[in-house]
């Protein structure tokens, strides 16, 4: 059983909540500006959309860029993780806007996306996991002989 240092974890979540923060502002922003632009570029108070996007985007990702990380993203190298979880979260948002709304306008997107999220997530730790015999950089293991 390998032990970690309660303060190593404690400062790389952090850091993981403020780059998740930040990559669910530019998600949740792109989303916005898609459907907006998708919209004919006339939405009623867009300064106010995009605040709104932008608080959620940085809550949801501050709280979800970590657990996801630690639960679901550990052998995914941490640039390729935020990238692919964002682009998920924005895919699935936009389909939400795109497809017929079944419930609220506001809320089909927000489920949508945490859906594409997941999805993403899901998606990157099954390409992560390396084959039996392979080391996790894909390179053949070889034993030596002495």
């Amino acid at each position: 059983m390998v032990r970690y240092d309660p303060m190593r974890v404690v400062v790389v979540t952090a850091g993981m909540s403020v780059a998740g923060a930040a990559a669910g502002a530019v998600a949740s922003a792109a989303t916005v500006a898609v459907a907006i632009v998708a919209h004919g570029g006339h939405f009623l108070f867009e300064q106010a959309v995009f605040g709104l996007a932008v608080r959620l985007g940085v809550a949801l990702g501050a709280v979800l860029a970590p657990a996801a990380t630690w639960l679901l993203l550990r052998r995914v190298p941490v640039g390729r993780a935020f990238l692919g979880v964002s682009a998920g979260a924005v895919v699935g948002a936009i389909a939400g806007y795109v497809l017929p709304t079944v419930t609220d306008p506001f809320l089909q997107p927000l489920c949508t996306g945490a859906i594409g999220f997941v999805a993403a997530g899901a998606w990157l730790r099954l390409r992560s996991r390396s084959p039996a015999g392979r080391s996790p950089a894909g390179a053949a293991v070889e034993d030596s002989v002495v």
